[in-house]
This record gives structure tokens, sequence and C-alpha cells, in this order.
């Protein structure tokens, strides 16, 4: 989706000599020969590049690409895979979802080109440029491909792994325990685009939900399946005003709407409780909370605006002190020799509302975004899909927020990403 945004916030930190950086870092497809580890900690990194999906791993005091599968033939959206134990076999695998084209009609004077997925999975052990261990069979042909994330996850709270994917506006789960292939639940298109999918526990009640990020509602859709009655059911969060939307629009497009814990309280329980964090076309950084009372998600905060489309955002803590930050990414603005760098952004909860503390400028366009601690040192690590080129970025967090600076670790080619 080409975006172009308005204004920018002016950034406090300059990033230089990233080209540099990059092309020193860049990873090489042929020297990729390991085989699949899905092992934690450290955590990893998947994404896609060549129609291969690629493991990133730190090992021995460095990041490198440490697995790739076989080309897998049509294509692979930027973010159609993920890591989970899909197959309910005890083990995680990576699965992804592969889009082909299958015919082309002519109606009423244009082309329409039909389509058609398959679900493939990769074991651990699964030699670099290996064929997936598993595949299913066809999906079903439809003008709409996969084009968006996908999330391996026990949305419907019955012990086990389900495989949920967006296909064109509507969302479908799979269950592919032992290998089987089932669809569970498939919706009916929305009349709007979806943009991601996210599945976690929205409104702190011990199970999970499904999270939808969605144009033109002006809020996430929430879907929740109730065990007893074994029906699903939706609820949409609190709508942002229209004076929030981004100039020059008359609806809000949520790209990002992720269950995170974004204000490290402390509910009745003892335990740290979620939030759900989205950016979009509005150029800002949004937070809805469930509330138990009214059971509703309430709009908590919202930015001010952070100078182009906000098309990532996450939660985590990236600076070792317990607590979580949340880190929002910026496109770039304007055209030509005028086009300014993109953001990224750093907000931490100070008991009352989120607040900016740190702003570091971007020399590229930033797509997707994660937080994790890739190298086990008690720190989450920043990473996005960026371009040009297509490329993954991995950076340190150095210092305390509101003092600290980020220090690129690690640069490869490619798509997307996930973070497991």
């Amino acid at each position: 989706m080409g975006k172009i945004s308005k204004r920018r916030l002016l950034s406090l930190v300059v990033l230089s000599a990233v080209a540099v950086a990059f092309f020193t870092l860049h990873f090489s497809q042929a020297q990729v020969t390991g085989s699949l580890d899905l092992s934690v900690p450290p955590l990893q990194i998947i994404n896609s590049a060549g129609y291969a999906v690629y493991q990133h791993k730190y090992f021995s005091g460095a990041y490198y690409a440490a697995w790739k599968s076989s080309p897998l033939g049509g294509s692979l959206g930027p973010n159609n895979f993920s890591i989970g134990d899909v197959d309910n076999d005890g083990s995680r695998e990576i699965a992804a979802v592969v889009n082909y084209a299958t015919r082309e009609e002519r109606i009423k004077g244009k082309t329409v080109t039909y389509f058609n997925q398959k679900i493939v999975a990769f074991e651990n052990g699964n030699y670099s440029g290996g064929l997936p261990n598993w595949e299913s069979p066809p999906l079903g042909e439809s003008t709409s491909v996969v084009n968006c994330n996908t999330a391996i996850a026990d949305v419907d709270n019955d012990g086990d792994f389900e495989f949920a994917l967006l296909k064109g506006r509507h969302i479908e789960v799979y269950d592919l325990t032992g290998g089987g292939f089932s669809l569970v639940k498939k919706w009916d298109d929305y009349p709007y685009p979806i943009f991601s999918i996210d599945a976690g526990d929205a409104d702190n009640d011990g199970e999970n939900e499904i999270v939808l990020s969605i144009f033109y509602v002006g809020a996430p859709i929430i879907w929740k399946y109730d065990n007893a009655s074994g029906n699903w059911s939706s609820k949409t969060a609190e709508p942002i005003p229209p004076e929030d939307y981004g100039a020059g629009f008359d609806m809000l497009g949520l790209d990002y709407a992720r269950v995170r814990d974004a204000d490290n309280a402390i509910d009745e329980y003892n335990k740290k409780d979620n939030e759900i964090v989205g950016g979009g076309n509005n150029d800002r950084l949004m937070v809805w909370k469930y509330n138990k009372d009214t059971q509703a998600y309430d709009l908590k905060f919202v930015s001010a605006d952070l100078g182009g489309f906000t098309q990532g955002v996450d939660a985590g803590d990236i600076n070792g002190d317990g607590q979580n930050e949340v880190v929002v990414g910026s496109c770039r603005t304007g055209q030509g020799r005028k086009r300014t760098p993109g953001n990224l952004c750093i907000f931490a909860f100070n008991g009352a509302s989120y607040v900016m503390v740190n702003s570091f400028g971007l020399e590229f366009d930033l797509g997707d975004l994660g937080l994790g601690d890739l190298d086990n040192d008690g720190r989450a690590e920043i990473a996005f899909s960026a371009v040009p080129p297509p490329s993954l970025r991995i950076y340190d967090f150095i210092g305390q927020v509101g003092a600290g600076n980020i220090q690129l670790a690690y640069g490869g080619e490619g798509y997307g990403l996930e973070i497991r």
C-alpha cells in the first residue's frame, strides 16, 4: 500500500552512516547453510526474500541468517508466515502461506485473476534449502490473496493452537493438529480492508481473542470465542474522534493493532495486563484498554502527529528496567528531493499517560516492526522491515529511555518479520 503523509515531527537524534552499516552487515543468501532450530532462548526473527522464508538468529556474539527454506513458488506476502506449534506435536514449526495464480477471466472488459493458496510447514532440523515437511490441500480458489500477516495461537481456547490468516477481507482459521487439515471457522467478508491480525488476551480474562486492524471503522475489532455456547462474538473498540484522523482523510486506516502490555499496570491477581496498541494513516500512536466494568474497549490515548503513517508499533522492555516501552515507526513524507525521513518514536507510560521520550530519524520507509530480546541480554531489540531496498534492520537501544540512542546491530534482505 503506497503511503504518503503530510506533517512530520522534528527528530531529536539523526542516525548516521545507516546505508554504509547496512551494506556491511547484509547477508548473502548463498552463505545460509544451517538447519532449522527454533529453540529459545534467544528469540529469532523470520522474514521472506526471493520466494523463501529466512530465519535469523544471534549466536556467539553475532547475528546471522541461520536457515532458509526452498523457494516456495507462487508468491509470499510480506508477512505470510509465523512461528509456533502449528500441528500441536509439542515442538515449534514455521508455517507459511503461498499464493499462486490459477487462471484469468475477462469480465466486463477487465481481466480478473483467480488465486489459490496452500499452507506449508517446516519442522525443526529442516536443512537450508529444504522442501516443506508438510503441505496442505488448496485452500480454495477466489480472486483474493493472503497478503497480510498470519498468527499461530489458541484462538478458541481449547488447549490446541490454530493457524489464523487474512484472505482478502475475511479471516480463516485452520486446525493442523497432527498434520491434519480442517477449516475451523471462515468469516464473511468485511466491506472494508483488513490490514493485519493479532491474537492475545485483549480483555485480560486469561483467554485469547483475535484482534483486527481494519479501515473505515476508526478502531480495532475484537473477536472472542465462547466455549460454552460454541459461538463467536465481536466487539468494536471505542472509535477515535474524527479530529484525530489523518489530515486529508475522512476515515482511519488502522494498519496495526497488537495485544501488548503497554502501561505496566498490575491487576487484582498481581499480574500485568494487556492493552491494544495501534498505528495507521493518522500518523499517531493509539492505545485501547478493556474496561471490566463496562465490558468495553476504551480509547486511552492518542498521540500527537508523528510525521508519517505509523505502520509499525510494538511494546517491550528495550532498556532492561523491567518496564515496557511502546515503540512506533513512521513513514517518510513528501516527494522527490523534498522527501523527509521517517521517525522511530519511543513512548513510556508515566502512570497517567503515554509520553514520548525519544525520537530518532530514519533514512528509509519503515514497514512492520517488532520487539524481542534476540541476544538474551535482558533488553528487547528493535527490528523492522524497511525500504529502499527491501531489508531487515535490527537495532540495540543503548542507555536509558529519554537519554539513550539506537545502534544498528544487523541488516539483512527481505520483507516482513515475526519475532518468536
